[in-house]
């Protein structure tokens, strides 16, 4: 038997015991750090053990190191809940596994001192929540009814952009049929069709097959490539609703990417109800009010709340797109209107109700 990078043969020669830490150890784990505002684990081995992290409210977090023995046990029973093949020379690979009904997203990488393993802990469909302030779960509620729309969910990496896409298509799915196409799938969702992709030329081969399944809603993730975001606005212009993510720093700037991904001016103007942006915002720790305690790992932190920021597209904003008017014409012109949700007056009530601290509220203030 050729020896891989995990070492995983050399667990079949130890005494019965070991059999015993493989069954426990990966329950005891996570029952040691079961909280809900726990995002990601990090197994990271150097010469005399293997780090261990959390990431808790955006924040890296140590925790206690784990033996190599112990973590050739831990990283042999998280392959076998993968599905993986343990005695098969390892390559760098994704997968994911559910344990006590929690879904975890799995990423092993060969490092120059062993395998260093990411888990991401996933929330059940049905335990999202997230707090959409009354006007635009009205203007979303709006858009939803009708067809030939597109609704853009954008923000930074880590705003929960994509949380809260996913949120509004469990809360709106009924009595539509829905495909998604993701990379990687996060929410497991049984009452849509989940399809995931390799690539941007893969997604672009579903999406056209998609079309010939009579769908009411499309979800896929991010928008990133020319050709795909032709075909995307090309599908809502022909009756379909579409819902996907952009990477972009405030509402204004959906519209300049979109063009800069070649979106026609016509089908911009005519599938785009409303525009979101949004930021994922830690609260302070209510047990120690911010300075850092047990009970927050120290971070001052406990929790999130999320911030919006919105763009109702009226029809003299359709208009202004489709004749091609500047990103900066549109944004000085229309920020002072009420088709504007500025975010800056939710942060405002959030820091003087104590929610959030003056850091917080300063740093995403100037972010959108």
């Amino acid at each position: 038997m050729k020896k891989n990078d995990f070492d995983i043969y050399n667990l079949y020669h130890r005494n019965e015991n070991s059999f015993m830490v493989e069954e426990d150890i990966v329950g005891k784990f996570f029952h040691n750090y079961n909280d809900e505002n726990i995002t990601d684990f990090h197994f990271e081995p150097n010469n005399n053990d293997v780090g261990v992290r959390t990431r808790y409210c955006g924040n890296l977090v140590d925790l206690s190191p784990m033996s190599h023995y112990e973590y050739d046990v831990f990283l042999n029973k998280l392959l076998i809940n993968c599905g993986f093949d343990i005695i098969k020379d390892f390559k760098n690979i994704d997968g994911s596994f559910n344990f006590n009904n929690i879904n975890f997203r799995v990423s092993f990488v060969k490092s120059s001192l062993g395998i260093s393993c990411v888990l991401r802990k996933l929330k059940n469909i049905n335990d999202i929540k997230v707090d959409l302030e009354p006007s635009i779960k009205s203007n979303i509620e709006k858009l939803i009814s009708e067809k030939s729309k597109v609704l853009i969910f954008s923000g930074p990496t880590g705003s929960g952009k994509t949380t809260t896409m996913h949120y509004v298509v469990n809360k709106f799915k009924n009595n539509r049929k829905v495909h998604s196409i993701e990379n990687p799938i996060e929410y497991i969702n049984p009452d849509i069709v989940q399809i995931s992709s390799k690539d941007e030329s893969d997604k672009i081969n579903i999406l056209k097959y998609i079309l010939r399944q009579d769908p009411d809603v499309i979800v896929v993730g991010e928008i990133r490539e020319n050709n795909f975001a032709k075909l995307l606005f090309d599908s809502a212009v022909t009756g379909h609703l579409v819902f996907s993510t952009i990477h972009t720093k405030n509402v204004f700037l959906i519209l300049q990417r979109l063009k800069m991904l070649g979106v026609e001016l016509k089908n911009l103007s005519e599938s785009i109800d409303l525009l979101l942006n949004q930021r994922l915002i830690p609260k302070k720790c209510e047990h120690c009010n911010g300075k850092g305690c047990n009970t927050c790992y120290f971070t001052g932190k406990r929790g999130y709340v999320t911030v919006f920021e919105a763009l109702i597209v009226t029809d003299n904003l359709k208009r202004d797109i489709s004749i091609n008017k500047s990103i900066s014409f549109i944004k000085e012109k229309y920020k002072q209107t009420e088709s504007y949700i500025d975010p800056s007056i939710r942060l405002r009530e959030l820091l003087d109700n104590s929610l959030i601290s003056e850091d917080q509220y300063y740093t995403n203030l100037h972010s959108f």
